[in-house]
């Protein structure tokens, strides 16, 4: 037993809290991977728990969204929390910039990077028409404006989860070690490859947002501004392919 022990010691060095996060994050990612759009889990979830019941295609689809959108939060927010809770303990909210820090630096960037944002989405939508095929997830959305909203509303808070593992989770955690530009690189490889299969120019603009809303991250010590650009730019995607 001891030969065993002493033959497996190399691996302590390796037994580290980046270690630990990874794992977490890795198992979160598969989760919302392989669960986020489970039928029968959601179709039970829908009936038993919400009282819900559609029938005709659209409907259907449209909660299939809705689901997705509160599942997320769950496996992307609540199981990566839990994790560096365990870890951390009151210290997570510090560790993972959890409130709110350096508004004089972090509302203007917000608002300006929003702006120029809108635009860049306002042009898009009028050159590339597959925009308007893409967005909104669930057509359903628009067949009134009550629907939207509501469905906005959830879209929206489904961006918590999102950039709280890609701009949080897998970002500060491995700045001490790896330095900012290590920590970034960290956080923007896995958050470009979720973008894949959506359109070409989202796609490389997945990367310059993923490197601006990392370091925006780490400079303001929070995750929300970053959260909050990224849903009122998803918000207004929806808003600009429905209504302009």
């Amino acid at each position: 037993m001891k030969n065993l022990i002493s033959k497996l010691s190399f691996v302590k060095p390796y037994l580290t809290k980046e270690l630990l996060y990874m794992t977490i994050a890795v198992l979160s990612l598969l989760v919302y991977k392989y669960l986020s759009f489970d039928p029968g889990a959601h179709g039970f979830l829908l009936k038993n728990v919400f009282g819900v019941n559609p029938t005709n295609p659209g409907e259907i689809d449209y909660w299939k969204y809705m689901m997705w959108f509160i599942s997320s939060f769950a496996y992307l927010f609540i199981i990566p929390f839990i994790g560096g809770l365990i870890i951390e303990g009151k210290n997570v909210f510090k560790k993972f910039g959890l409130t709110f820090n350096k508004p004089k630096i972090g509302i203007p960037l917000l608002l300006s990077a929003f702006v120029l944002m809108a635009i860049a989405i306002i042009i898009a939508v009028k050159l590339f028409p597959d925009f308007k095929q893409y967005y909104p997830f669930a057509k359903y959305a628009a067949i009134n404006s009550r629907v939207f909203i509501i469905y906005q509303l959830a879209y929206f808070s489904y961006f918590i989860g999102w950039e709280f593992y890609y701009h949080s989770f897998v970002l500060f955690p491995y700045e001490e070690k790896l330095g900012k530009p290590g920590a970034v690189l960290i956080g923007v490889l896995p958050f470009v490859l979720m973008h894949f299969g959506k359109p070409l120019p989202e796609l490389i603009g997945s990367f310059i947002a993923g490197v601006f809303l990392s370091i925006l991250a780490l400079e303001t010590r929070t995750f929300w501004y970053g959260m909050l650009l990224h849903g009122m730019v998803a918000v207004f995607m929806d808003i600009a392919v429905v209504y302009f």
